[in-house]
């Protein structure tokens, strides 16, 4: 078998070759059409003299193969009841009939003389009888080349015809096992124990990882080897007592046959001295050169689409979305007046995914919104207000497994109340559309999938303004002062749970996802103003301040579906500090200038970035 060559053996049930090579290729035993098809069930594949060498050159040199990349897949069906879902077969010379009927089974031996058939048999299938080739055979020879079993999956069966000259190399290959049950992500082995291959003591086996797209998690088969038993009880033709068996604790021989399936209590009766071939695959010297291998289930772990769909589908919105009243607004105290503005932002975070290694986010969003004073008197003012916003996030796993986009659209509405002894209060109204589209690679090509949902949530905000003046006391803020502002804040936001599926047919669904933001915040800044005629109040200022503070969200939970698998996490940034810079310019009577710059840091999350400008003119 020349190396990358995928060999699909289709048709043929007991496969003979007489020499095989493998050298890095792929033979796959499945039937890709009709799998399950009663009338083409389980492979078996005997190879008489398999090595991972060259043949001999005309110089005399040989070269090694890379038997190492060699894969093996079989399939199997481990959870079958053993009464009803084997598939009973018989075969005899390479050619394979199968069980139906209940009748079905019967075995009429041909004429006998000395020992050799001088008639043929006929086996019945579907009840009729078929001929059977025996004429010429010796009775033994006939039994030996008899198999008469129930299959539970496609069996490796490997032999070496090496001479006394050639001392046998160590030869390494993997082994794929599928089987039905993981496709419904309900795999439970626990219980069950499948014969799969028989191998020379050299020729040594272990699992390889099998890669669904239509399933979270990949899965290594946890193989199992006990020295191999050649026991003929008669070799007369009687099937009764079959070969490869093995003995139990009385030294009675229980039959292990291909694709022999055990209860695991009962097995634990037959074979002594178990071993794993994934632990330490040099733990059980075989002393007859022949091993068995078992299967008794499967390790398991999330695959790169497993965790990209989670890692996205467990994205956290309210994060983006958290605004502050000096984010929308910049500055409201002085002077606040009916009218427009504008705010366009950017920023850059690292999240934490849900079963993942997370991800990195870039962000960009507009919103624009009106103003209207409701109430202007010299203890305060009521300001409400109505924006749009719209959004465009991207996201890449850290590792290269996949990407999302997220586009948004939502809506704020807010009352804002301040007096001008410092004092304010802001809450907010949220409500937002999501359309989310993810993308990974399995094994089998590119998936994608994509999703719509909804978000609304509400915030309120309070804080006091404690501030110095450079003259008269009775100014107030007009004028250049030092402040202090204090703040906290609680925000709820909810995001709708919802369904989809994958291109590759994986079925996703998503929990509400439910936040409680509380922040607590301290902001010191310095306002400059233009001039300090109390008569002629000058109200154009600019002002700059620092800003730092913690948030914790006290929900926060995310759970997620991948089929029947679940997800559970708490939404990265369960805690986090934040700190940064602002500042507000109002350069004439009509238009302010405003804009802040962020950084964030804490549990699985970190903001690189936020950096946002508004603009507002003032009817």
């Amino acid at each position: 078998m020349d190396s990358g060559f995928k060999v699909w053996l289709p048709t043929l049930n007991v496969i003979e070759p007489k020499n095989l090579r493998p050298t890095g290729g792929t033979i796959d035993l499945h039937h890709a059409e009709d799998k399950w098809n009663e009338a083409n069930p389980y492979q078996y594949l005997m190879v008489k003299n398999i090595t991972d060498e060259a043949y001999p050159l005309e110089n005399g040199t040989r070269t090694v193969a890379p038997a190492e990349n060699s894969l093996f897949i079989l399939n199997t069906n481990i959870m079958g009841d053993p009464e009803k879902d084997g598939k009973r077969v018989f075969s005899f010379d390479g050619i394979t009939y199968y069980n139906k009927v209940e009748d079905d089974g019967k075995i009429e031996d041909g004429t006998v003389e000395d020992g050799v058939f001088t008639g043929n048999g006929s086996f019945v299938f579907n009840g009729e009888e078929v001929p059977i080739e025996l004429k010429g055979f010796k009775v033994a020879e006939a039994a030996a080349r008899m198999r008469h079993d129930i299959r539970f999956g496609d069996f490796l069966d490997f032999r070496t015809e090496t001479s006394k000259a050639q001392e046998p190399k160590e030869q390494h290959y993997r082994v794929r096992i599928n089987d039905g049950t993981i496709a419904d992500g309900s795999i439970d082995y626990q219980g069950r124990v499948l014969k799969f291959a028989t191998t020379p003591a050299h020729v040594k086996l272990s699992g390889d990882w099998t890669s669904l797209d239509y399933t979270a998690f990949k899965y290594k088969p946890k193989i199992w080897k006990t020295e191999h038993t050649d026991k003929y009880v008669d070799a007369s033709g009687t099937l009764s007592t079959r070969p490869e068996s093995v003995l139990n604790e009385q030294g009675e021989i229980q039959d292990a046959v291909n694709s022999t399936l055990f209860e695991r209590d009962d097995y634990d009766i037959v074979v002594e001295g178990l071993e794993s071939t994934e632990s330490d695959p040099d733990a059980l010297d075989i002393a007859t050169g022949m091993t068995d291998y078992w299967v008794s289930g499967y390790t398991k772990e999330i695959n790169d689409p497993g965790k990209t769909a989670t890692a996205i589908a467990g994205i956290s919105f309210n994060p983006i979305y958290l605004s502050t009243l000096r984010k929308r607004l910049g500055e409201v105290r002085y002077g606040a007046q009916d009218g427009l503005w504008a705010k366009a932002m950017m920023m850059k975070d690292s999240v934490g995914g849900i079963a993942s290694k997370g991800y990195d986010q870039d962000l960009y969003g507009v919103s624009f919104g009106c103003d209207h004073l409701v109430r202007n008197t010299e203890e305060g003012l009521w300001l409400l207000g109505a924006n749009i916003r719209q959004a465009h996030a991207e996201q890449d796993l850290m590792a290269g497994q996949g990407s999302g986009k997220t586009d948004a659209i939502g809506l704020n509405a807010y009352a804002t109340w301040a007096n001008y002894q410092g004092a304010y209060a802001d809450f907010v109204l949220s409500a937002d559309h999501y359309r989310q589209k993810l993308s990974t690679v399995g094994e089998h090509g590119k998936i994608t999938g994509k999703y719509n949902t909804l978000g609304w949530g509400a915030s309120i905000e309070v804080g006091h303004m404690f501030h110095t003046t450079r003259n008269d006391l009775s100014w107030g803020p007009w004028y250049n002062s030092w402040w202090l502002e204090p703040q906290l804040q609680l925000a709820f936001y909810r995001v709708e749970g919802e369904k989809y599926t994958l291109s590759s047919g994986g079925r996703i669904r998503q929990k509400d996802a439910d936040s409680l933001i509380g922040r607590a915040g301290i902001v010191v800044g310095k306002k400059f103003n233009y001039g300090e005629d109390r008569e002629e109040i000058d109200r154009r200022y600019s002002q700059l301040y620092l800003k730092a503070g913690v948030k914790h969200d006290f929900l926060g939970d995310r759970t997620v579906w991948f089929g029947s698998d679940r997800f559970d996490g708490e939404v990265a940034g369960k805690t986090t500090f934040y700190y940064g810079l602002g500042g507000d310019w109002q350069f004439n009577e009509r238009m302010r200038l405003y804009g802040q710059f962020e950084r964030e840091t804490g549990d699985d999350y970190e903001k690189d970035y936020e950096v946002s400008v508004g603009l507002k003119y003032e009817f």
